[in-house]
């Protein structure tokens, strides 16, 4: 189930999954797609189709980098939640101290 490149191609398959947190883990949502396509493009639909399981406990959404996207943080914020996603660290990007 995991992506390889071969020749350049993404080949596979991949599971996008929205669960809950905490001391019991709860599948809320799963879609599986092939490997080339975008992990932003499943967000929206995802979490419409979720959204009635959703609590007003809801306050996050985690995502990784492939889901880094103005429009999805529009999106969550409207559906009463905040999108969080990794900040990606480059090669040449330096670290400051923020003390």
């Amino acid at each position: 189930m995991g992506i390889q490149l071969y020749q350049g191609l993404d080949i596979g398959y991949k599971l996008h999954l929205i669960s809950s947190t905490g001391s019991i883990i709860v599948p809320l949502a799963a879609d599986f797609t092939t490997a080339n396509v975008q992990d932003n493009q499943l967000y929206n639909p995802m979490t419409a189709a979720s959204s009635s399981l959703f609590t007003e406990e809801t306050y996050f959404m985690i995502g990784d980098s492939g889901y880094d996207d103005q429009k999805l943080y529009d999106l969550s914020i409207n559906r009463g939640f905040e999108l969080v996603c990794p900040v990606q660290r480059y090669e040449h990007t330096l670290l400051t101290d923020q003390s």
